[in-house]
């Protein structure tokens, strides 16, 4: 029996359900450590219902002002091709049976076709900056953010003509297609510092995520990321694990010097980001910041998670 990511989704919820006594799922999010999630600041970001304007990625958060988004309308470009005839006609068929040229070209399907096998890579810009809404005696910690998204995709694609109910040939083409790789490079400036954030995803392997400044070796300088897989639930007033594996990275979690400093859930309600309190001011509007150019990436591609 095969499975939709949804229908994963909702045997989890379900198994939760019947082990609180069918009380309702409040919320979602990712695992945390009780002593990072009681030293953190937790940030609601609303997901945009309207994506087709650039003022629809706009908020203001609790802590946070996002503005000036600036989407690009992406291009695409085959990188590979190859096309492939394969199938028979009934002329080459050597019989003069009706009835068993009507078997092999209708019933078995080896009517003529053509295929095409090709690579599709799409890339996209965004812009937006990020300024804290409280201000600090700490320089001005306001953040432009410039990111480029790219993706490299199989593409298959078989053509055949069929009959359409008026009796006339038609052409009819089966598309499928599968993610191969992705890819999501930004810069981050605030106050003449230049951060790196890059995700970095080859087909069915976790992502590689880095967020850094190029060009040093200090380790005040580099922030480590790790994807998670698992999932809570809200249940009773209580965060419960799902016994259910989660089939996608359902959030990440920041570190540095190997202490929790960040995390971000794509799951729930809305999407939440966690910043430790123990950040200093321009580290916290950074940490938002970057979280929501990966934010930003989900709303835009959304296959890079699958």
């Amino acid at each position: 029996m095969a499975f939709t990511l949804r229908s994963i989704r909702l045997i989890g919820i379900g198994t939760l359900l019947a082990l609180a006594g069918c009380q309702s799922v409040q919320d979602q999010r990712i695992p945390l450590a009780p002593s990072f999630a009681a030293g953190a600041d937790v940030i609601q970001i609303k997901k945009p219902v309207l994506q087709f304007k650039d003022h629809h990625f706009e908020q203001t958060t609790s802590l946070y002002r996002v503005q000036g988004m600036a989407i690009g309308n992406g291009q695409s470009e085959i990188t590979e091709r190859l096309s492939l005839n394969s199938g028979l006609s009934g002329t080459h068929l050597q019989t003069s049976n009706r009835f068993t040229s009507f078997v092999w070209n209708e019933l078995l399907g080896i009517q003529a076709r053509a295929n095409r096998k090709f690579k599709l890579m799409s890339q996209r810009d965004y812009h937006f900056y990020v300024e804290p809404i409280l201000q600090s005696s700490e320089p001005n910690s306001s953040i432009k953010v410039d990111c480029q998204l790219l993706h490299l995709d199989q593409v298959y694609e078989s053509e055949r003509e069929v009959l359409n109910k008026k009796g006339q040939e038609t052409k009819f083409t089966d598309t499928q297609r599968s993610r191969v790789q992705s890819f999501l490079r930004c810069e981050l400036s605030q106050n003449e510092k230049f951060w790196q954030l890059s995700v970095d995803i080859d087909e069915n392997q976790l992502p590689q995520i880095q967020l850094g400044r190029p060009i040093s070796e200090s380790a005040d300088d580099f922030f480590a990321v790790e994807s998670e897989q698992k999932t809570q639930y809200l249940v009773g007033g209580q965060w419960r694990d799902s016994s259910i594996p989660f089939p996608l990275v359902s959030g990440l979690h920041v570190y540095k010097k190997d202490a929790q400093v960040a995390a971000l859930s794509f799951e729930g309600q809305t999407p939440k980001i966690w910043i430790s309190k123990t950040n200093l001011h321009e580290t916290k509007t950074l940490l938002f910041a970057a979280s929501y150019a990966i934010l930003m990436y989900d709303w835009l591609d959304k296959e890079w998670r699958q």
